[in-house]
């Protein structure tokens, strides 16, 4: 039999997890992480321009001569590192959608949702929403061209194409609709599906310079 000091114990040690766990949980603003997605793609706009070669290069060089972008992977994952946690984070506090569920910890495309998710927010606030059924289209439209499947179309109207997700690889359509809930079945299947895909830490270093682009934040 328990003795009622054992079962004191154990109950205190239960609360001081429970607690714990609570605090371990950050909540992250909207604000916060728009301003480090900011952040970085200033510093990715800058890393580009102070390699710019010639006058008139975007610093990213696709050139047949040169087909590899200028941002090393080391430059790309200090770039986008940072960005991880506080996605995950935000991606839980606001959206209730735990990461873990579809990526490893530190997981690079991590960050990725995350801007998917300020991109989302934002359009939320705009009385616009992610329409998921072209979403699927589009995703699986570019998982045929990955794969070398010829394709008649890969996704929704370019006209309806929104820059900032174009950007981060899914040119998913609008539709009017500003309900969070509709954002937080977006993003878990993009969750879903990227979860079997990868920019590598070089490709999410670029596609954060061309969402920062997108965004007018320089």
């Amino acid at each position: 039999m328990i003795g009622f000091g054992s079962l004191l114990l154990f109950t205190l040690l239960l609360i001081s997890c429970q607690k714990g766990n609570e605090a371990s949980k950050k909540e992250v603003t909207f604000e916060e992480l728009q301003n480090k997605f900011k952040q970085a793609s200033v510093k990715a706009n800058q890393l580009l321009k102070s390699k710019i070669p010639t006058p008139g290069n975007t610093g990213l060089d696709y050139q047949n001569e040169n087909p590899n972008p200028v941002m090393t992977e080391e430059e790309a994952e200090v770039l986008v590192t940072p960005l991880i946690e506080p996605s995950a984070d935000f991606l839980s506090s606001y959206y209730d959608i735990n990461v873990l569920e579809y990526f490893p910890a530190g997981d690079p495309e991590i960050a990725r949702l995350g801007a998917l998710a300020i991109r989302f927010k934002q359009l939320e606030d705009q009385g616009l929403a992610v329409d998921t059924l072209q979403f699927d289209e589009a995703i699986e439209g570019l998982n045929a061209l990955n794969l070398g499947i010829a394709t008649e179309s890969v996704g929704p109207d370019p006209s309806i194409v929104d820059c900032a997700i174009d950007a981060l690889g899914i040119p998913a359509g609008l539709i009017v609709g500003s309900a969070k809930d509709m954002s937080r079945k977006a993003l878990i299947k993009a969750a879903k599906k990227l979860a079997s895909r990868t920019l590598g830490w070089i490709g999410l270093g670029i596609a954060i310079y061309e969402f920062g682009d997108c965004m007018d934040w320089w």
